[in-house]
């Protein structure tokens, strides 16, 4: 499974877990109430991205910014614990270090 950063009129909606960028679209679009995106699209237009996002290079520049090694939050509730502090997305650890998870393109 690949990590897929969504992207809706330039808006960031979020990063989901998926074998294609099909599959991480219509996991989007369901979570907004649609029976998939091409039920969302026919309603609003086909302006949403999936980018892949290689989440080891982004774990690997965090580790390299900070000097703390990122494990996957295993005992809370976000997806990677950096020395101590709990991250909820791949977006949010990104940020730490100054940067987007888009700009980890696999």
């Amino acid at each position: 499974m690949a990590t897929f950063t969504i992207s809706v009129n330039d808006s960031d909606m979020g990063c989901y877990v998926a074998g294609t960028a099909t599959e991480a679209l219509d996991a989007y679009a369901s979570d907004a109430g649609f029976k998939d995106y091409a039920d969302a699209s026919a309603q609003f237009g086909d302006d949403a991205t999936a980018i892949e996002i290689d989440t080891d290079a982004l774990c690997e520049a965090v580790t390299a910014s900070t000097g703390f090694t990122v494990f996957q939050d295993s005992y809370g509730n976000g997806i990677a614990l950096v020395d101590g502090d709990s991250y909820d997305n791949w977006q949010q650890l990104s940020e730490s270090i100054g940067k987007n998870c888009w700009d980890f393109k696999a």
